[in-house]
């Protein structure tokens, strides 16, 4: 088990040591990243509701 949890946090601080080397390549500040993180986050679950809710209402025995 605890080889497991090791290879996981491995895992996870390759994705930030890369997430962070692509942002300083293409001058990305960390505000630009976290606003454009969360806009993004906002329209997909308006969006995700909305259709969801449209088919739930066009088949109510969903």
């Amino acid at each position: 088990m605890q080889v497991d949890e090791k290879k996981k946090s491995a895992r996870i601080k390759l994705a930030i040591l890369v997430l962070f080397l692509a942002a300083a390549i293409y001058l990305v500040r960390f505000w630009e990243y976290f606003a454009g993180t969360a806009l993004g986050i906002m329209v997909d679950t308006f969006i995700f509701t909305f259709f969801i809710s449209r088919a739930l209402e066009m088949n109510p025995e969903a």
